[in-house]
């Protein structure tokens, strides 16, 4: 009956709010997705807990608190989810809810990229160890990171070891393995993100060499046809300590 009531009133609220239909129908349903997910969550569902902190992190469905949104995180953080786990990361990085705590924020994303292997999570570690906030400043760790998110083709994170190689932090310099890298790019990523055109065009390497050997001219005709998961054949050996 209480449930009702609430999306009663929040009907009629929205009703009067000025919004088109589409919005409307879109906050009438967070709202009764909340309302779902609450018992759930209070009964200990770390699916649902995470969820809540979403709607709370968001305000869909209600106002939006961030404090709130990392208590649910947590909670389903400290029974090892790993979404959970990268998101309070994010909230600690970011000083949302909580006091802006860079270490913590590497402590919650470790657990999630190691333990749960989360790419969102090894690649945001992989960002603190290359901006060197919260732990050292050490490119060879941020590659480390950024390489396993990579293999799990999170785009971000490819494009991000293209431009290592290109610039040789944390790994051998080397413009063909960075010209293929953003050769894959070019076609999967930028079609998906067209803001991230024009940074591969401002990063990508230059034309070839006139005195560029054949097998490099080979290598980089290769890269034209990569496989999604052409960045599982960087060896781990080429990363620098």
């Amino acid at each position: 009956m209480l449930t009702a009531f609430v999306l009663l009133g929040w009907a009629v609220i929205l009703l009067v709010s000025g919004d088109d239909e589409a919005t409307r129908v879109r906050k009438v349903e967070d709202v009764a997705r909340f309302e779902a997910l609450v018992p759930l969550a209070e009964g200990g569902d770390t699916q649902a807990q995470y969820a809540l902190g979403r709607l709370y992190q968001q305000g869909r469905g209600l106002a939006r608190d961030a404090q709130a949104a990392a208590g649910w995180y947590a909670k389903a953080a400290n029974k090892g989810y790993a979404a959970a786990r990268h998101a309070l990361g994010k909230l600690h990085e970011n000083g949302e809810g909580v006091k802006r705590d860079y270490y913590r924020a590497s402590e919650w994303y470790r657990l999630a990229a190691d333990i749960g292997n989360y790419a969102e999570a090894q690649f945001a570690l992989g960002e603190l160890y290359f901006h060197g906030r919260g732990v050292s400043h050490d490119y060879g760790e941020a590659v480390k990171w950024y390489l396993k998110a990579a293999r799990q083709g999170y785009a971000a994170a490819q494009f991000v070891v293209g431009a290592m190689l290109q610039e040789g932090w944390g790994l051998k310099r080397d413009y063909v393995e960075a010209y293929t890298c953003i050769c894959w790019l070019w076609r999967g990523a930028a079609k998906r993100w067209p803001s991230m055109k024009s940074s591969i065009q401002r990063r990508a390497p230059g034309p070839r060499r006139k005195d560029e050997p054949p097998s490099d001219r080979a290598r980089r005709e290769e890269g034209r046809d990569l496989a999604p998961g052409a960045l599982a054949v960087i060896p781990s050996k080429r990363i620098r300590r």
